[in-house]
């Protein structure tokens, strides 16, 4: 709860399971989290087996919290796709600067892959994969025309800029 709160209290929306089958209902339900931070000792399914079950789709950071302290569980953990391990007892303070640091760099991430037109984009429940050119919501394929996919990923592509219709119908025409 100190964890929960803290997080809070730096501006991060929070969701909690205290076992691994809540863990996985969870990283369903809200498939696009900026970070998750996972304890390895959870009731029922263990977070070393959350991580594996739930990497493929969840794209965010992982954090695993532990106070498994071994290389080995080290290894097995960064192994299976988390991006940093963090031994217990730990301090809130180095806690939040490691949260943190993982965040800035997810953000630096998306920002390169966002100039180098990455193949994939998220908002939200909206999902755009621009190699296959497809368009997900909720991980439901929705059917688009050509021109309707083409206005999708160009205002994707530019988050936040606000075009005219007659903007839009040029550059959709010209590509």
């Amino acid at each position: 709860m100190l964890l929960e709160d803290e997080l809070r209290n730096r501006g991060h929306k929070v969701f909690t399971a205290y076992d691994g089958s809540k863990g996985i209902e969870l990283a369903k339900k809200h498939p696009e989290p900026d970070l998750i931070l996972l304890d390895i000792m959870m009731p029922g399914i263990n977070g070393f087996e959350v991580c594996r079950a739930i990497r493929e789709d969840v794209l965010c950071p992982i954090l695993f919290l532990s106070a498994k302290q071994s290389e080995a569980d080290k290894i097995k953990g960064l192994n299976l796709g988390g991006d940093d391990y963090i031994a217990k007892p730990f301090g809130l303070r180095e806690l939040m600067a490691r949260v943190e640091a993982n965040l800035r760099r997810e953000k630096r991430s998306q920002y390169i892959n966002a100039e180098n037109k990455r193949t994939r984009l998220y908002f939200g429940q909206l999902h755009l994969d621009l190699r296959e050119r497809t368009v997900r919501i909720d991980g439901k394929p929705i059917p688009l025309t050509r021109r309707e996919y083409d206005i999708a990923e160009l205002l994707a592509l530019h988050a936040g800029q606000v075009f005219s219709r007659e903007h839009i119908y040029e550059r959709i025409r010209s590509e």
